[in-house]
């Protein structure tokens, strides 16, 4: 099994090594690198990749997958994702690996849910990789939030808190205008819709922006809700300090049934491992500065 790989042509080395993408996909990708500025030896490029660490044997499982089975989906259309996903990210100021975690973690519980055919009306091998493609964007709405809000280190009063919520909205606006330029049928556009706007829908009814219960949820936004909570507790943040794995573990398993899709807990519980070595292995602690 092999990764993907595609060419990437960089004007400025400096501005390219600023943005951290280089290391990011090539955890992805077999990325051949190409630059403009002759200042500077495409050997630099290769000098800095050779430096990374081997992905441990789970990542390997994880994201060195058969992609015959995903045909359909050019090295150049996955790259192109993952780096909207990373200027989103700098344009919102996000230093953090968040959304790179999450990837891996709801591609963890698709993966087992596939095996176990469990939401067989919503999940296939074929779109199993759309839909943890699809995490990279669920703050996507955030780009329309002030950053003094989304950097706030103290705790955020009522108004802030709902202005903070309407990014639920804004990233389904966005993307329902890509819509009418892609076209309604595209799948990647629907299932990224699904986390953005549901994410934060809750089992009970509970949550927001629309009160969906249960199944009303979208599966992808169950799933997702897990993935987001889960990195969100075991991350620190510039308002609080990262909880332990075992905490957070706990949490999500007492959520079963009111926040969770309790189907969705027990793959989560079955893998939660998983989901400490991805957060270990993608920790904002590595990430070139």
């Amino acid at each position: 099994m092999n990764k993907k790989g595609f060419t990437l042509l960089v004007i400025k080395y400096k501005l390219t090594k600023k943005l951290n993408f280089i290391d990011e996909l090539q955890n992805l990708f077999n990325v051949t690198v190409l630059s403009c500025d002759n200042g500077i030896q495409n050997r630099n490029f290769k000098a800095a990749i050779s430096r990374l660490s081997r992905p441990p044997e789970y990542r390997r499982q994880i994201v060195l997958e058969d992609y015959n089975l995903y045909h359909h989906m050019s090295a150049k259309q996955e790259a192109c994702i993952f780096l909207s996903s990373m200027v989103m990210r700098h344009l919102t100021g996000c230093s953090s690996r968040h959304s790179m975690r999450t990837k891996f973690m709801l591609k963890t519980l698709v993966d087992e849910a596939l095996k176990r055919d469990l939401y067989s009306d919503d999940l296939s091998i074929e779109n199993n990789m759309m839909i943890s493609n699809a995490a990279l964007f669920h703050d996507l709405g955030k780009l329309g939030i002030s950053p003094s809000i989304l950097a706030k280190p103290g705790k955020l009063t009522q108004d802030e808190y709902d202005i903070i919520k309407t990014h639920t909205t804004i990233g389904r606006d966005m993307l329902l205008s890509c819509k009418n330029i892609l076209g309604h049928n595209d799948k990647q556009i629907q299932f990224i819709s699904e986390v953005v706007y549901s994410h934060h829908e809750r089992w009970d009814g509970s949550g927001y922006p629309q009160g969906l219960k249960g199944e009303e949820i979208p599966v992808s936004a169950r799933l997702m809700a897990i993935a987001d909570v889960y990195d969100a507790m075991t991350s620190r943040r510039i308002y609080k300090e990262a909880c332990p794995h075992e905490e957070a573990a706990e949490i999500i398993l007492k959520g079963a049934g009111t926040h969770f899709d309790p189907q969705a807990v027990e793959l989560f519980i079955a893998f939660q491992t998983d989901f400490h070595d991805i957060a270990s292995y993608y920790s904002d602690k590595l990430a070139i500065k």
